[in-house]
């Protein structure tokens, strides 16, 4: 088996924002990942491109050690784009939409996300929420270059892919940027769920190390999570012991159907600091919540009101629906003026991982007199 479901769920319209695409693939990896490599190929105009042939070679190796999943995909991606597994161009992901001179892509996202465990929701479900704020222009747009005109907006083709492989746990990830090594956020069979979240107040300190090669990318820890991972206690495994290769700084939230939840977070140093799940929802957004010597920035502000501002929405509660999920992660949609920020929530998902159900909506775009446009909520199971 190979592609079950490749459809435009929303948006593509003139005057849209964005086209959400939803992708089922199933079968062996090999098989998943020479579809992943034709459909980039065909619909993205997929190149090859330039990489230090030492990084490649020491990424590859690593991954088939590390992730011998994602390395029989990279196997299917190289059978798609007819070249040796060992070509030092080799592409271990599938970027889109980033033009070619400012890769590699930063990954970095604002967001706000709320776990709910069982015991706080009426229906039993354990719930992840989470909002994706993004500024709505080109990659130029968002690191401040000149770019050529008619460039579309960095996260104007957003896909929902769920992919079901002969062994190991189906996953239901979201994606805006790789078809192949990224997930924002998503779920797998074993009722485990992640998101991950940029880490705005390290950013603001400039202690940055140089992106570097072989390991696991903020981006792909995620998706290597869910395809490794049935708890919580499991996923902490996969962050101690895992090599890091760092491009952008990033903190994640990840829970499971039992309740279990945490924050993953690293210092300036690498070491890694875990914040679990104690009374009441567990809530982050963009700065670090472990006990250090915080940096100020008007980013560090700003997420630090819109974190105060979620617990304030769930603090009175003892027990949420749905709805009141949702109403909390809405009280902290991005909507200021676009001449004061270009920043605007592009998508609101609500995993459910007892239920491994999937409920997300999008922004369509905006006029002045009208206001934002948002799609209506669309649901998914794996």
């Amino acid at each position: 088996m190979t592609v079950e479901v490749d459809e435009i769920v929303c948006g593509g319209e003139k005057g849209d924002f964005l086209t959400f695409r939803y992708l089922s693939l199933s079968g062996d990896q090999f098989t998943i990942g020479r579809e992943l490599g034709s459909l980039w190929l065909e619909r993205h105009d997929g190149a090859l491109r330039q990489f230090d042939p030492l990084i490649v070679r020491a990424q590859r190796e690593w991954m088939a050690i590390n992730w011998p999943q994602n390395f029989r995909r990279v196997e299917g991606v190289a059978d798609a784009l007819e070249i040796d597994i060992e070509d030092e161009n080799l592409p271990l992901s599938l970027p889109y939409n980033i033009p070619e001179q400012l890769l590699p892509p930063r990954i970095g996202t604002g967001c706000s996300c709320a776990y709910y465990p069982p015991s706080l929701v009426e229906n039993g479900s354990s719930v992840l929420a989470r909002n994706l704020d993004l500024p709505v222009g080109s990659l130029f747009d968002i690191i401040g270059l000149e770019g050529p005109p008619n460039t579309p907006p960095h996260v104007s083709q957003p896909y929902l892919i769920k992919t079901t492989p002969d062994n190991g746990p189906s996953t239901l990830m979201m994606c805006y940027f790789d078809l192949l090594g990224v997930c924002i956020d998503g779920i797998n069979s074993e009722g485990l769920a992640i998101a991950l979240l940029q880490d705005t107040e390290t950013l603001a300190a400039s202690e940055l190390p140089q992106p570097q090669g072989a390991g696991a990318q903020e981006g792909l820890l995620p998706k290597m999570i869910l395809e490794s991972c049935s708890t919580v206690e499991d996923a902490k495994v996969v962050f101690l012991k895992t090599k890091r290769a760092f491009m952008d700084p990033t903190h994640y939230i990840v829970c499971d159907s039992s309740g279990a939840a945490t924050i993953a977070e690293y210092s300036k140093f690498g070491s890694i600091h875990f914040t679990d799940i104690a009374e009441g929802p567990l809530c982050v957004t963009n700065h670090l919540l472990y006990d250090h010597n915080a940096t100020e920035s008007d980013g560090l502000a700003e997420s630090r009101s819109r974190l105060e501002k979620l617990r304030s929405s769930v603090a009175d509660n003892e027990s949420f629906g749905i709805k009141d999920i949702r109403n909390a992660n809405e009280s902290v949609h991005q909507m200021s003026p676009l001449d004061e920020s270009s920043v605007r929530t592009i998508w609101t998902s609500l995993w459910d991982t007892t239920n491994l159900r999937l409920e997300i909506d999008f922004y369509l775009g905006e006029n002045a007199e009208d206001g934002v446009r948002r799609s209506e909520k669309f649901h998914f199971a794996l």
